[in-house]
């Protein structure tokens, strides 16, 4: 399922039940996954696509979290159009 948000056409999918290279066509310019792993970085660099990663921050409720202000950062200096959420 493709959304749109400030300009930017995205997808959201489960990498381990997805097909990712599926989602993958002409107009992608990079992939964006929260946690990227073999064999889902492979298949995205094959593709001559880039793979960007955003580390995640401790925080104060001892849990794990996007670094969302990263995120958005790489999503304009990077011109990423497509990305995917991995967990």
């Amino acid at each position: 399922m493709y959304q749109k948000k400030n300009g930017i056409t995205f997808s959201s999918i489960d990498c381990y039940k997805e097909d990712v290279e599926s989602y993958i066509n002409e107009n992608t310019k990079a992939v964006y996954i929260e946690t990227p792993t073999n064999p889902f970085s492979e298949v995205i660099e094959d593709n001559g696509r880039k793979v960007a990663s955003n580390t995640l921050v401790l925080g104060e409720d001892n849990r794990y979290h996007m670094d969302f202000d990263d995120f958005e950062k790489k999503i304009k200096e990077e011109k990423i159009k497509l990305f995917f959420l991995s967990a």
